[in-house]
């Protein structure tokens, strides 16, 4: 399963009602950065960002979670290990062909 499937998972089993729609996630004030350009160094940029900003909410969770809800914050602490390396990747990719 994917993250979303897993996050989903663990939303219902809380009593939680999911939101698809990425324009209800800014109407309530959740990170969603949409990629527009063709240009590869700028979707580089803005996908670093919507990485970091990703971090930052996983981090807010976890902190959130912590003597509450075990099993959430061992969820978002995994996937906050992949964000964390995907957000080295793209940085790493950027430094080589965005100079």
């Amino acid at each position: 399963k994917g993250y979303a499937d897993k996050i989903i998972e663990r939303m219902k089993q809380l009593g939680g009602k999911p939101i698809f729609n990425p324009n209800e996630w800014q109407a309530l004030g959740y990170p969603w950065t949409e990629v527009n350009t063709t240009d590869v160094c700028e979707q580089l940029t803005i996908t670093i960002k919507a990485e970091a900003d990703a971090i930052a909410y996983y981090e807010k969770i976890i902190d959130y979670c912590k003597g509450v809800d075990e099993v959430t914050m061992r969820l978002c602490r995994s996937i906050l290990t992949d964000e964390c390396e995907h957000k080295y990747d793209l940085e790493m990719l950027k430094e080589e062909h965005c100079k």
